[in-house]
């Protein structure tokens, strides 16, 4: 179970990141699903390694970081700036007067440009991708396109390589971007799991069949494969901007990437410019001024950005895009919790109650107990990542004994998830209820099998009475006992959810507090939805 602070994470993607509208669906900078075009045309000026300082023996030196060592935009900005200042390249982001990168829309009047967010691919993959409408990319992210399907299975799985939400802008615009993309439409609340669709799943595919590169820079690594079949080792496409690409199409001898746009241009990276601590105002309003300035404009699209209001850069193959849609800081910090919470490894053994109560109908329904959490549970198996870790475990009175264990600790492959889905489905109700028991042992077991780096938990689904004749472990002494062997170091959280337990809550809700864990009450139907998001992703 996720407690208070990642409810809901997953219908964070609101406000400006995940609010980015589905209209203007211009195509980007080449459309190779359209005609035969197969690569972004080179920009004549772009790509040069020297730097051609303003004039004027006294000018005052300003040193500018662009996120990369290449110079072609220092040039263009030294050529315009005029007499007094010399723009020269820093050779770091930590030696440079100011910064150009990645900020918000509410950054103005610092905001200096913008360049869409874009699936940077080899003009061959590109074409066979398609275009990026929500029922392609719900194909591709739901399985049903492969490259194989394409007549291309010497490319491998589709693979989407991201820069790590958690720190780079591009990876959370992009994020939350597609996440829009593959809905249809902005996610404005927590989807039903219990009733996933196509959009469900394609929403929940999209963290599983990423590659996170720990940062911008090794993610634009990644656009310098010398051909398609070098590239297709890493992955299918790379999460990059149209400025990035226009920047590698024009290097020399460089592999020609086509950039397909996110929600047709409206998901774009704000580019700011930031002054080093202690720099002078001054200089820093006269920069900010040019770079803001018709020739400073012109001077940033010449180098494949776009404006502040998302008119096309300078260079040759650019199309008309959506405008940009506004970036803000929530947003940021929205769609990268929603990231975390997706992206978080667990190791869990869910531990299901067989026992005679189970056949009792949940309330409003014709549905047993135990059916509606086998049911709950198949999904829960089948929405879940293959990085994940888990065990399927039951519990009752029987001749076998009172706890039994039918599939062992894996990861989640396609052939541990049917162990897991025919476990549930041998499943049969009856006999007594030793939760307090099978508690203790679960619980053992995890700790036995705790595994760094993951978040351990065990999850116990039970209508919560500890009823049954052949053991005798009190309230307290299950208290005690988890207490044992629960270490903050290595910590594993017992979360319970209880299906209508009456008066059985508070004591099962001591137990999981005694690991900082939860126990979370489903009474009614309507309240599924979000108890079964917890499960997935807490």
């Amino acid at each position: 179970m996720a407690d208070s602070r990642n409810r809901g994470a997953m219908a964070a993607i609101v406000a400006a990141v995940c609010v980015l509208a589905v209209a203007g669906t211009a195509v980007a900078v080449t459309r190779p699903w359209q005609d035969d075009t197969r690569s972004a045309t080179r920009s004549s000026t772009a790509g040069t390694t020297t730097t051609k300082p303003s004039s004027g023996a006294n000018a005052q030196v300003v040193q500018v970081w662009t996120g990369t060592s290449d110079t072609s935009l220092i040039n263009r900005l030294a050529d315009t700036i005029g007499p007094a200042y010399r723009i020269a390249p820093a050779k770091t982001a930590g030696d440079a007067d100011v910064e150009l990168r990645p900020g918000t829309s509410n950054d103005d009047p610092a905001l200096v440009a913008t360049s869409p967010v874009v699936l940077a691919m080899p003009s061959a993959m590109a074409t066979a991708f398609g275009a990026p409408t929500t029922d392609n990319l719900q194909g591709w992210f739901n399985r049903k396109n492969t490259w194989s399907t394409e007549g291309h299975a010497e490319w491998g799985d589709f693979r989407l390589a991201i820069p790590d939400p958690a720190t780079s802008a591009t990876g959370a615009i992009g994020y939350g971007a597609l996440l829009t993309a593959v809905n249809g439409k902005p996610v404005g609340k927590t989807p039903d799991y219990t009733h996933p669709t196509p959009a469900t799943f394609a929403m929940v595919h999209v963290e599983q069949l990423t590659v996170v590169e720990k940062s911008d820079s090794a993610a634009r690594d990644l656009l310098n494969a010398p051909d398609t079949a070098a590239f297709a080792k890493t992955a299918s496409a790379v999460l990059s901007t149209e400025r990035e690409v226009a920047a590698h199409n024009a290097r020399t001898g460089a592999n020609q990437l086509v950039g397909v746009p996110l929600l047709g241009g409206a998901a774009a990276v704000p580019i700011v410019a930031t002054p080093a601590n202690g720099f002078s105002k001054s200089k820093f309003q006269v920069l900010l001024t040019h770079l803001r300035s018709p020739a400073g404009q012109q001077a940033l699209r010449a180098s494949g950005y776009r404006s502040r209001t998302g008119e096309r850069p300078g260079i040759d193959g650019a199309s008309d895009l959506a405008k940009p849609a506004a970036v803000t800081a929530d947003s940021f910090k929205t769609a990268r919790s929603a990231w975390q919470t997706a992206h978080r490894r667990n190791s869990t053994v869910a531990l299901l109650d067989l026992s005679g109560s189970m056949t009792e109908k949940f309330p409003g329904t014709k549905t047993p107990k135990v059916v509606m959490m086998q049911q709950l549970l198949k999904l829960a198996f089948t929405l879940a990542s293959p990085q994940q870790r888990s065990t399927m475990w039951f519990f009752a009175n029987r001749a076998k004994g009172p706890v039994f264990d039918d599939v062992p600790l894996a990861l989640d492959s396609p052939a541990h998830i049917k162990d897991i889905h025919a476990a549930l489905d041998r499943a049969k109700p009856g006999g007594g209820t030793p939760v307090y028991l099978a508690i203790e042992r679960a619980y053992k077991y995890a700790v036995d099998h705790y595994t760094p780096g993951r978040a351990n938990r065990v999850i116990v689904l039970s209508d919560g009475a500890n009823e049954d004749a052949g053991n005798h472990v009190t309230l307290a002494q299950v208290k005690a006992y988890v207490a044992k062997y629960y270490d903050p170091k290595k910590p594993v959280t017992l979360s319970m959810v209880l299906l209508d337990p009456g008066g059985n809550y508070k004591g099962l809700e001591q137990v999981a507090a005694v690991t900082k864990g939860s126990a979370t009450t489903l009474r009614k139907m309507s309240e599924a939805p979000n108890v079964f998001q917890e499960a997935l992703f807490g």
